[in-house]
């Protein structure tokens, strides 16, 4: 490397590290907004966390934690729009909550992270079928993905928590099978480093309303 290539790489460095340091706090103001009573101002703040993307993912997440349901709506919302695999573990925990617009919020924000959501998804079934909370999201984020799949990987899963007369029971077992089927499609898929994530998932048509990726 040449010495004035050397010096810009430095300075771009210096640089990266400046705007770092000054973009945590203008992200913590933002999500501090997110509780306010001004829908405009809640609006304002979440589009501009979405705008930073990956770097705004801790900070969201660590609000999901917080006792206000507004800004737990709101950081929601963003993370669906961000749609980072880092939120996955989080989403699929809000997918239990009580509050029934964030769990709808949180089962979008898998559907647009799709793939990588999937093992993770289908693991907490296994885990958490039989106390029924989590049903309804997960329901929603299979049928959702089963529109962008050739193949009817999830529908017995669907079907063992919409019709099984003990979905506690029937789901854990066909998830599993789903679980099954879904690694070895996945691990086709990266066998063949033809895409990043997976080849059989189509991506998605649909958005939430306060969806603005393009």
């Amino acid at each position: 490397m040449t010495k004035n290539a050397k010096q810009k790489t430095e300075v771009e460095s210096s640089a990266d590290a400046l705007a770092g340091a000054a973009r945590g706090p203008h992200i913590r103001l933002l999500i501090e907004n997110l509780s306010s009573p001004q829908a405009v101002e809640r609006e304002r703040s979440r589009v501009e966390l979405v705008a930073y993307g990956a770097p705004a993912v801790p900070d969201l997440l660590g609000t999901l934690g917080a006792a206000d349901e507004r800004s737990r709506l709101e950081a929601a919302k963003a993370l669906a729009e961000i749609a980072d695999p880092l939120a996955i573990p989080t989403l699929i925990q809000c997918l239990e909550d009580d509050h029934q617009d964030l769990r709808w919020v949180a089962a979008e924000g898998l559907l647009n992270i799709g793939g990588p959501a999937i093992e993770p998804l289908l693991l907490a079934l296994i885990d958490r079928a039989w106390a029924h909370t989590i049903l309804d999201g997960a329901v929603h984020v299979l049928r959702g993905l089963s529109r962008r799949v050739s193949d009817p990987i999830f529908e017995p899963v669907i079907s063992a928590a919409l019709r099984a007369p003990e979905p506690g029971v029937n789901v854990p077992p066909a998830a599993e099978t789903a679980l099954t089927t879904w690694r070895d499609i996945w691990n086709r898929a990266e066998s063949t480093r033809a895409v990043s994530i997976s080849p059989i998932l189509e991506p998605r048509k649909d958005k939430p309303w306060y969806d603005r990726r393009r």
